[in-house]
């Protein structure tokens, strides 16, 4: 483990409220220092899925797309942003709603690319930038402003005020961006479009917020749809709603899973 691997985790003191999970479920412990890798994707998708003879092309984004990110500056994949790739791949949901995209959007963009490989598929996006949400007190380095949001996220802006910069434009007739405050928008939002295959929580990671959005998404996740949580050991939340409704999640890194099924 690296002296900066360290460090970060001792930066992040909220890691610590997930120590009480971590018998229970022992994967939350490589969440504290990020340790994730293509071995235990594969292993998490065969769990999610059920499946142990997946395809291997299901981890692998078209060239074309690769090709695109590394155009634009982006490093190597997140092993999290491939796990979604596969899984929509696998699934072929028809509906998928996010909360959280962020300048960059690269969730967003991996998710719109399974479906665009998949021919079916439109993603809906809600998503409140920094400078919609009267952040006040905003730190300015080099041109940059700098926002602190009420989780300990630290959101930076360029002035382009960009949302998803890494979604290719040819993605885009599959994507709704609503912006605004989840709180508001996605009560609205599941209300007009009815049922969905998964639900991705990446926005603020409070736990007034997460509880929120996963108590009201749930209800409108089809059977053997999927409740998704980025970040779930920033506070209780996700593992908590899971024990409310009686499910077993699958901890990969910092992602949560959640199966929606007749019993839950």
């Amino acid at each position: 483990m690296s002296l900066t691997t360290m460090i970060q985790a001792v930066k992040y003191p909220h890691r610590k409220v997930a120590l009480k999970y971590v018998i229970r479920y022992p994967s939350l412990a490589l969440a504290f220092f990020d340790i994730t890798h293509r071995k235990c994707m594969t292993r998490c998708l065969t769990r999610i899925s059920g499946r142990k003879d997946l395809n291997p092309e299901l981890f692998s984004p078209p060239k074309y797309f690769m090709d695109y990110l590394q155009n634009l500056g982006c490093g190597n994949p997140s092993d999290y942003w491939l796990l979604l790739y596969a899984l929509i791949r696998y699934y072929q949901p028809e509906i998928v709603v996010e909360t959280g995209v962020g300048p960059n959007g690269a969730s967003s963009a991996f998710i719109l690319c399974a479906m665009r490989e998949n021919s079916k598929g439109h993603l809906y996006s809600i998503d409140l930038p920094p400078w919609m949400a009267n952040i006040s007190d905003p730190v300015r380095r080099k041109g940059v402003v700098e926002y602190s949001l009420a989780d300990g996220q630290l959101h930076r802006d360029d002035g382009s005020n960009q949302i998803g910069r890494l979604i290719p434009d040819s993605f885009k007739t599959r994507w709704t961006l609503v912006l605004g405050d989840s709180v508001t928008k996605l009560p609205l939002l599941l209300s007009d479009i009815g049922k969905l295959g998964f639900f991705f929580h990446d926005s603020l990671h409070t736990r007034e917020q997460m509880k929120f959005e996963f108590e009201t998404a749930w209800p409108r996740i089809d059977k053997d749809g999927f409740l998704i949580s980025h970040d779930v050991i920033w506070n209780d939340a996700f593992l908590d709603f899971c024990n409310g409704v009686g499910g077993s999640p699958i901890i990969f890194g910092t992602l949560g899973f959640l199966k929606k099924s007749e019993s839950t």
